[in-house]
């Protein structure tokens, strides 16, 4: 069976970081299995702890596909921090509605001015597992 794994990327605003991949695409093995730590959990996820694509992906998982809405921000801009109460209710209806949909956030440049605590504690509770990248989380 052909393995397929659906990402939704929303970018907050496109020089943040370049979008490597687009809705419906095929993630790479490596991409998929790059580690990254979260700094901000929630589910089964706790700060700390490690995180990958591929913990979504049923072909590496035991067979449990996910949809994947992946959201890249920086915390000194201010249209991404306010747009955390948006991203948690759409998170909250799908968690209804379907909890194969998964919501992760990207942060970039965190204490410029907010922390990832700071971040996650903004939205409530189930809100995404957040992870810190560099500004470029699949390169």
């Amino acid at each position: 069976m052909k393995r397929l794994l659906i990402i939704i990327i929303s970018i907050c605003t496109s020089f943040v970081i370049g979008q490597t991949y687009c809705a419906g695409d095929q993630i790479s093995n490596s991409d998929l299995n790059t580690q990254y730590e979260v700094c901000y959990g929630s589910g089964d996820y706790e700060a700390g702890d490690s995180w990958s694509l591929a913990d979504y992906d049923g072909s590496q998982n035991g067979g449990n596909y996910h949809i994947i809405f992946m959201d890249m921000s920086a915390t000194w801009w201010g249209t991404c921090y306010s747009s955390i109460s948006s991203m948690d209710a759409h998170e909250a209806y799908w968690a209804e509605q379907n909890p194969a949909v998964v919501f992760i956030m990207g942060l970039q440049d965190l204490n410029q001015p907010y922390s990832c605590e700071q971040w996650g504690n903004q939205g409530v509770s189930g809100a995404p597992v957040i992870v810190e990248h560099d500004g470029d989380l699949f390169n």
